[in-house]
């Protein structure tokens, strides 16, 4: 079990990931603080990128809860962060209800064979 405050595979806090993504998103003007470090700047970065290519996944795990057309990364994250007031609330939603995560579809939130 991870803490509601992991992302599975990820060495980030959903804190530090929610901020970091408000920003790119336009939600929140002010940056991280403190100031990501290059390993951590370096894992947002790429984060930031799975969303981008999941939006479609995402956009059909969340459907009605998705209330604004969807286009792209930013969009998407807006909306998700107008239905949930935190990356743990997203990651229990849809582990619970589509056994997928925000990043990634991982083995170890699939029922066991």
């Amino acid at each position: 079990m991870l803490p509601p405050h992991r992302l599975p595979y990820r060495s980030i806090r959903a804190e530090r990931l929610q901020a970091d993504f408000d920003q790119r998103a336009g939600i929140q003007a002010q940056s991280l603080d403190p100031p990501p470090r290059a390993v951590e700047a370096d894992c947002l970065q790429r984060a930031w990128s799975v969303l981008t290519q999941r939006v479609r996944t995402l956009q059909d795990a969340f459907g009605q809860l998705i209330s604004k057309p969807v286009s792209d990364g930013a969009s998407l994250w807006a909306n998700l962060r107008q239905s949930f007031d935190s990356v743990p609330r997203m990651l229990c939603y849809l582990s619970e209800r589509h056994r997928i995560s925000l990043l990634g579809n991982y083995r170890c939130l699939q029922p066991p064979a």
